[in-house]
């Protein structure tokens, strides 16, 4: 009998920032950077500012890795959750991935 070891590699975050206007895929990695934006993240909030996320190996967020080990969610559907509630009466709320919004 052939044993096989097993070895879950753990990703760690990373803190990128988006790009894109408000009218963009917050969802998409081409359209973030490691370096922050100049006015910072700032209100009004409009639009995705700062996410954490792993990097895929090519300097992009991995948007399919899950946001803890123990969680089949994944890191763009809480850029997805959050980006919807922009436009929730309550106002915007961040999440583990998601930690600031900002004006376009």
């Amino acid at each position: 009998m052939k044993l096989h070891k097993v070895v879950e590699e753990v990703l760690q975050n990373e803190t990128w920032y988006f790009t894109g206007g408000s009218s963009d895929n917050p969802t998409d990695p081409n359209l973030y950077t490691q370096t922050p934006p100049t006015d910072g993240c700032l209100a009004p909030y409009q639009k995705v500012c700062e996410i954490q996320a792993p990097n895929d190996g090519s300097d992009k967020p991995k948007m399919d890795a899950p946001i803890n080990p123990s969680s089949s969610e994944t890191v763009e559907e809480q850029i997805e959750s959050a980006h919807s509630s922009l436009s929730s009466p309550s106002g915007p709320q961040t999440n583990s991935t998601v930690t600031a919004f900002r004006s376009n």
